[in-house]
């Protein structure tokens, strides 16, 4: 078990797609940016699927994006 603590915070990345800003909140941990799947899928429109009994995510890109 990893006891260290890190901290999160906003961070402001420049994000493009297609040559066009777009906007996603977005945290820095570690040193690292973090998106959510979530908002990635809405962006460009895929399923993104929680499977509660096998405790995992799941990534449907014959589907597009449904608000949960």
């Amino acid at each position: 078990m990893d006891d260290r603590v890190y901290t999160c915070e906003p961070s402001t990345p420049k994000l493009t797609m297609e040559g066009r800003a777009v906007e996603l909140a977005t945290y820095m941990i570690h040193d690292n940016n973090f998106v959510k799947l979530r908002d990635i899928g809405k962006l460009i429109d895929f399923g993104v699927i929680w499977d509660e009994a096998q405790r995992r995510v799941l990534i449907d890109s014959s589907k597009g994006y449904l608000e949960e």
